[in-house]
């Protein structure tokens, strides 16, 4: 596994006031405004569900988040609180996760119950998504070089006009901020001051004010300042074209590669599969390893890296007869909505890939954004039972006349989560499941080959489909076919 820097692992935890007004509309826009974005989330994801009388109907909420966030906390609102009711529970579910690579943005639906009275909330809220969310190469810069970082930073100490003596003397207006989880959590945050501007305030109850980063546009107003339409046109506005100028080359929409791993009793061979994914040299992926059950303490181990999460699907003897291992869970981890990533690969644990693959794919996603779907190169391997490596030529490229089913491969094809095709994955029909599913997902995209080499694809003594066959015959198995 490469070193780890500040902003490798990337956290949300977000607060969500889904109130009724405008049948709902407010509330879910916020998510729309979301989504998209969180694909910059590699990390864990949060999410704080305050009710109360006036909010939208719980089978409502739990439809419109579905497969958004890893973990939902449900709390009761108190309105002289606000987003300060939720803070304590949500940093205290990523405590655990305080390495050096480990930051978090704080965020809230704001505008829920202003965008009906005041003229500027829209374009506020706007504007913290694109700061914090668009321009991800400027907020890492600031936070190598701050523990905690934000929009619209301005010094203040005339708490008591909102009725409460507050001991912060500055804050981030909206209360959006970046902050490494290092530094958060081995000081004294367990305080948030009981008030409705609390989770504003509470940053400077732990950071002094040097130590906090300004992404842009300092604020210096009084009063409500950004809540109204005139102070964006005289001041706000201007400051915030000049970011986007002065920052144009850093905007990106972010790319995460979900990995799903299928791990079936190959415990000498699945830790190397896993390893090469925790190897990439980029940090922007997530780790489904879906287990058949016998190696799941095992592996659980690698779950302290909050990318990587182990599912049992506890296969039983009928599982076996019905479903073939790989098929099923292709289609399984699709369905729960255990992808988080916007771009999918998927690995046998008796493969491992380059440590370039996943970096070079989100290349091309990015160079191609009209294109759905890729194919590249794999080296093939044979090991032995003692453990000898015979190597086997290439595994071909994707050609539209090329035959999938043995000669492409599953760990070769990238493709965006929308055509992360399902099939049928009853066991009749499920050899070679990943030749299938290829098939399934050309018949809705066109695939693309690249001149990528992903990895090596090799067949062991315990691979599903050479388990009895001999070693002379594996090695002719593995003889390159078809043109590379």
């Amino acid at each position: 596994m490469i070193d780890q820097q500040i902003g490798d692992v990337r956290h949300l935890v977000y607060h969500l006031y889904p109130a009724k007004r405008e049948g709902g509309a407010v509330w879910r826009r916020r998510l729309a405004d979301l989504r998209p974005r969180l694909p910059l989330f590699n990390g864990r994801r949060v999410l704080a569900i305050v009710t109360d009388r006036t909010t939208s109907p719980t089978s409502e909420v739990i439809d419109a988040i579905r497969g958004l966030f890893d973990e939902t906390l449900w709390l009761r609102n108190l309105p002289c609180r606000r987003e300060g009711v939720s803070l304590i529970q949500l940093y205290g579910a990523i405590e655990k996760y305080s390495g050096p690579a480990d930051v978090t943005l704080h965020a809230h639906a704001k505008g829920i119950s202003s965008e009906s009275w005041a003229t500027g909330a829209r374009l506020w809220v706007d504007a913290l998504h694109e700061t914090c969310l668009d321009y991800w190469p400027v907020v890492r810069d600031l936070l190598r070089r701050f523990p905690v970082v934000g929009p619209f930073k301005r010094a203040w100490t005339d708490w008591k006009q909102a009725g409460f003596r507050s001991k912060s003397t500055w804050h981030y207006s909206g209360a959006w901020r970046w902050f490494r989880n290092s530094e958060m959590f081995r000081r004294a945050w367990r305080h948030v001051e009981p008030f409705y501007c609390g989770s504003e305030s509470h940053p400077s109850l732990v950071f002094v004010e040097p130590e906090a980063g300004n992404i842009c546009c300092p604020i210096t107003d009084r009063g409500q300042a950004l809540y109204t339409r005139e102070y964006w046109d005289a001041t706000a506005s201007a400051q915030l074209a000049a970011f986007r100028a002065a920052n144009q080359h850093s905007r990106q929409d972010p790319y995460l590669m979900t990995c799903v791993l299928t791990s079936h009793r190959k415990p000498q061979r699945v830790h190397d599969a896993i390893r090469s994914v925790q190897a990439q040299t980029t940090p922007d992926w997530q780790l489904l390893i879906v287990d058949s059950g016998d190696l799941v303490e095992e592996l659980s181990v690698y779950e302290s890296d909050p990318r990587i999460l182990v599912v049992n699907i506890a296969e039983t003897e009928e599982h076996r007869k019905r479903w073939g291992m790989q098929a099923w869970t292709i289609n399984w981890t699709r369905d729960q909505g255990h992808v988080r990533g916007n771009l999918v690969m998927h690995l046998c644990d008796d493969d491992v890939y380059h440590p370039d693959a996943f970096a070079r794919m989100i290349s091309v996603a990015r160079e191609h954004p009209t294109q759905n779907a890729w194919c590249g190169t794999a080296t093939r391997y044979t090991v032995l039972a003692d453990g000898t490596t015979v190597r086997g030529g290439m595994m071909p490229n994707y050609r539209l006349d090329t035959p999938l089913d043995c000669m492409v491969d599953g760990m070769q094809v990238c493709v965006r989560s929308e055509y992360n095709a399902p099939w049928n994955d009853q066991k009749a029909v499920a050899w070679h499941a990943d030749g299938r599913w290829i098939e399934a997902v050309r018949a809705t995209t066109q695939i693309h080959p690249v001149p990528i080499d992903v990895g090596q694809h090799r067949h062991c003594p315990e691979s599903a489909f050479t388990r009895t066959t001999s070693a002379g015959a594996l090695q002719e198995h593995n003889r390159p076919r078809g043109r590379t």
